[in-house]
C-alpha cells in the first residue's frame, strides 16, 4: 500500500516527531511512503528517487520493523529556522491570509503527486484554513485520513489571536466533515468538534502513542543525575516545550513553600521555550537555583536517559482537549505521573495505578501528591510497573495507531510484528 503523507507545519517539537514517528509506523507495517510539505520540500527534492518496477515517483521503502526510525527532532528543541514567522503571525489577519492562500501550492504539489502515483490513502495532518487534502481527496477519488491534534480555531481564538473567525470556524467544520474519516487525539477534543457541526459517527478517537523500539535503543547512554550534579535526591521531572499553559511557575513556587523539601527533592526541567525566562527568575526570585536545573534544548538521542532520570514525571497543567506525548514516554519509561484531573487524562492514566491525578488548578492538591509519592518509594516503584503495563494493555504504540487509521477508512494493514510488544515486556522486567 502507497501512503501519500501531507503537512503543512513548521513545528520541529512534538509536532514533527509525531509526523516521523506516524511515518516510520506505517513503513514498519510493510507500506511505502511519500511526503508532501512545503517546509520539507527541499529536503524531499534533494533525496535520491527510486525507480521501482511499476514506475513510481519517489518513495521511501519499508525498512525492517526493529530499524529505529529517522532522527526525529527534539520535543525541547527551539525552533530557530522559523523565528522569521513571529513578527508575521503578529499581522494575524496577513498571517491569517498567507495560509488561506497556501491551498494553491498544497492543491497543486497533492494533486501532482497523486497523479504521477495513484497513492492507495491520503493521510493529512490538520491545519487551519488547509483545504487541499480533501480537494484532492475529492477530485482524484483517494480515501482520506484527516488527523486532527488540536481544534485550531478554538485553540487559536483561545490562546492567541483569530481575525477569519467565522470563516475559520466553517472551514474547520468542512474539512473535518468532508474527509473519508477524521482522527481525534481525545474525546473532549471530539466533543468540541461536536459543537462546531462536525458528525460524531465521522470522527475515532486514536490516542497518541509511543515508540518503544527506539527509547529502548536510546537508553544508558548518559548519566543524566551525575552530569547535573542531582545525586540521590528525588527527582521531579518535565519534558517539553516550555509554554504558560504549562504553569510550571506553579510548581517552583510550591517547592519553594515547601522548606522541607529543600535538599530532598530537585526539579528537572528538560527543554527550552518561550516560557523559560521568565521560570528562571521565578526560580531566583524564590531562592531555588540551587533546587531547580533548566537543562535547555536536549536532542532525542539523549532524552530518554533524561526521562529515566526522574522519579516521579510532572504534567501540572494540559489544555482540556490535549493528548501530551510526554505521559506516553513517561509511562514507557517506567515513571508514575502527577498530571491534573481532567477528562483528556483521565482517558490515558488512573488515578492510584500508573498515576496520582490532583485537582486542576489546585497546587496544594498537586503537592499532596508529590508528598505522598515521595514518603512512600515503594508505591512510586510498583505504580512505575504499572505504567509500563498501560502502554502493553491499551496499545499505546504508534505502530497501532497507523493501523487503526487505515482501519478507519476500510483499508487493511498487515499484521502487527510484535516490535514493541516485546520491548516493553524487556523493559518491564529490567
Amino acid at each position: 500500500m502507497h501512503v501519500l503523507y501531507h503537512h503543512r507545519t513548521t513545528g520541529q517539537d512534538a509536532q514533527g516527531i509525531h509526523i516521523a514517528e506516524i511515518l516510520h509506523a506505517f513503513r514498519s507495517l510493510g507500506h511505502t511512503t511519500e511526503l508532501v510539505s512545503f517546509a520539507d520540500r527541499r529536503r524531499k527534492a534533494a533525496l535520491p528517487a527510486t525507480s521501482p518496477a511499476d514506475g513510481s515517483a519517489l518513495c521511501e521503502p519499508a525498512p525492517p520493523s526493529s530499524a529505529a526510525p529517522p532522527p526525529a527532532p527534539s520535543s525541547a528543541a527551539p525552533r530557530e529556522r522559523y523565528a522569521w514567522l513571529g513578527p508575521v503571525k503578529r499581522l494575524a489577519v496577513l498571517y491569517e491570509c498567507a495560509e488561506l492562500a497556501y491551498n494553491i501550492w498544497g492543491v497543486w504539489a497533492l494533486w501532482s503527486a497523486a497523479r504521477h502515483r495513484r497513492p492507495d490513502v491520503l493521510y493529512e495532518r490538520y491545519s487551519l484554513f488547509n483545504v487541499s487534502g480533501v480537494v484532492v481527496s475529492r477530485l482524484c477519488r483517494i480515501p482520506m485520513v484527516l488527523e486532527v491534534n488540536a481544534p485550531l480555531a478554538y485553540e487559536k481564538e483561545t490562546h492567541e489571536r483569530l481575525v477569519l473567525r467565522r470563516l475559520a470556524y466553517a472551514l474547520e467544520r468542512w474539512i473535518c466533515s468532508r474527509s473519508t474519516r477524521t482522527v481525534v487525539v481525545s474525546t473532549p477534543m471530539k466533543e468540541i468538534l461536536v459543537r462546531e457541526g462536525v458528525p460524531a459517527d465521522h470522527m475515532v478517537v486514536i490516542p497518541n502513542g509511543v515508540n518503544t523500539v527506539e527509547i529502548a535503543s536510546r537508553l544508558g547512554q548518559h548519566d543524566v543525575r551525575r552530569e547535573h550534579g542531582i545525586g540521590a535526591r528525588l527527582v521531579l521531572g518535565f519534558v517539553g516545550w516550555f509554554k504558560p499553559w504549562h504553569r510550571l511557575d506553579r510548581v517552583i513556587e510550591l517547592l519553594a513553600s515547601r522548606p522541607e523539601w529543600r535538599g530532598r527533592i530537585h526539579l528537572l526541567l528538560v527543554g527550552d521555550g518561550p516560557e523559560r525566562a521568565h521560570l528562571e527568575q521565578v526560580a531566583r526570585e524564590h531562592g531555588m537555583q540551587d533546587a531547580v536545573t533548566f537543562t535547555g534544548p536536549v536532542g532525542r538521542d539523549r532524552i530518554y536517559d533524561h526521562i529515566d532520570a526522574f522519579d516521579i514525571a510532572l504534567q501540572p497543567h494540559v489544555t482540556e482537549y490535549a493528548s501530551p506525548m510526554k505521559i506516553f514516554e513517561y509511562l514507557a519509561l517506567g515513571k508514575c505521573v502527577v498530571a491534573p484531573d481532567l477528562a483528556n487524562i483521565r482517558e490515558i492514566l488512573t488515578h492510584g495505578e500508573d498515576a496520582l491525578l490532583f485537582r486542576a488548578g489546585d497546587a496544594d492538591d498537586m503537592g499532596r501528591a508529590i508528598e505522598l509519592l515521595a514518603s512512600d518509594p515503594e508505591r512510586v516503584r510498583q505504580m512505575g510497573a504499572r505504567a509500563r503495563r498501560t502502554i502493553e494493555d491499551r496499545r499505546y504504540f504508534w505502530l497501532d495507531n497507523a493501523r487503526r487509521a487505515l482501519i478507519a477508512v476500510g483499508l487493511e494493514s498487515t499484521a502487527a510484528d510484535g516490535a514493541d510488544r516485546v520491548v516493553v515486556e524487556s523493559m518491564v522486567r529490567r
